[in-house]
């Protein structure tokens, strides 16, 4: 039984920020190589269902993040 191969998805950016390249670090995008200026990323394809639980829990964490910092506890 032979694993399926990987299926990527690739992203290219314009004059990245250090701390625009953490995020993308974060959300699982590899930095591949840059030319010129201009940075390409892959990284795993994810299925739809893995997609949005990622986008979901992204989008969590951030709201949760903004209550902290206005003074809201939980």
């Amino acid at each position: 039984m032979s694993a399926e191969p990987v299926t990527w998805e690739y992203r290219v950016e314009v004059e990245v920020a250090f701390e625009e390249l953490e995020k993308l670090g974060k959300l699982g995008w590899e930095l591949i190589t840059v030319e010129a200026g201009t940075y390409f990323f892959k990284r795993p394809f994810l299925s739809f269902r893995e997609r949005v639980t990622l986008e979901q829990r992204t989008q969590y964490y951030a709201r949760r993040r903004q209550g902290t910092e206005g003074g809201e506890t939980s």
